[in-house]
């Protein structure tokens, strides 16, 4: 399947959790609130409901007030969706950033680096 498809899915699947969860959203005002609150917050929410689940993990670091590191690692090789998703979400917030995609696992999209920085307005 293409990379395009996959991210294209991911922009289209964010756009449902925003419909679905509105309540995670008004929760962080800032996309790198968002992003910073998948591990700690929209997961924890998830396997309340799901405990089977096997989720990817999501850790984040801020290196400035516009950049964010967030480290992808699952069992499952979808970084190319979890970037999807995350280009959705800048979509959402509405704004513009640079993500840089550093692969960890060869190739394998099961341990990904992702650099988003934010652009000027």
């Amino acid at each position: 399947m293409s990379r395009n498809l996959i991210k294209a899915f991911g922009h289209y699947f964010f756009g449902r959790f925003v419909v679905l969860y509105p309540s995670f959203f008004t929760a962080a005002p800032d996309v790198f609130d968002f992003l910073d609150s998948i591990e700690k917050h929209i997961h924890v929410e998830v396997r309340k409901l799901y405990p089977d689940a096997q989720l990817p993990s999501f850790e984040t670091s801020r290196e400035s007030r516009d950049k964010l590191i967030m480290i992808y690692r699952s069992k499952h090789p979808f970084a190319t969706l979890a970037a999807g998703l995350i280009e959705g979400c800048l979509a959402h917030y509405q704004v513009t950033a640079d993500i840089e995609m550093v692969d960890c696992s060869a190739g394998q999209g099961t341990h990904v680096e992702f650099h988003i920085t934010r652009m000027a307005a």
